[in-house]
């Protein structure tokens, strides 16, 4: 597979989280895309691990980097823009939870059990649903590599 392929499947959950972002106030498809591409994306993510792992020319460490580059890079930006900055820009807050902005629906629910007050989003929830998010898209991931070579053992 060409490299600029797997960096353009790299890339397929902030697609994804753009495109989650502008149905979601569409009344009937925002439904159907709030639980449809959750699952596309977990899909074809568990599917670059299975398909990476058989490839030689790099190893399991420079795929994970290169295929969550864009979601590291995300959560650098959210950091930024939540802690380090006094006023977060409302710009850099959007683009910086487009990574896992299709999983946020079910990640976000984990998070509010520990706030305060009930149904109440914070910061802590935001950097709750960044950080498992992507530990849970590095799981899947790593699901479908090591999927990929049992099967090749076989």
């Amino acid at each position: 597979m060409n490299i600029y392929l797997i960096i353009l499947l790299s890339i397929t959950p902030i697609l994804s989280g753009i495109l989650y972002s502008f149905t979601l106030s569409v009344p009937v498809i925002g439904e159907l895309f709030t639980y449809i591409l959750p699952f596309t994306v977990i899909c074809v993510w568990f599917y670059l691990g299975y398909y990476l792992a058989r490839q030689n020319k790099l190893n399991f460490w420079y795929w994970t980097g290169i295929t969550h580059a864009s979601g590291f890079i995300c959560l650098i930006l959210h950091f930024i823009g939540f802690y380090a900055l006094e006023s977060t820009p409302k710009p850099l807050a959007l683009i910086s939870g487009l990574f896992v902005n299709t999983l946020a629906p079910f990640i976000s629910r984990i998070a509010m059990i520990f706030e305060r007050v009930p149904n109440e989003t914070t910061r802590f929830t935001e950097t709750f649903i960044q950080i498992s998010g992507i530990l849970f898209m590095l799981l899947v991931f790593i699901c479908g590599y090591i999927r990929s070579k049992i099967a090749n053992k076989k």
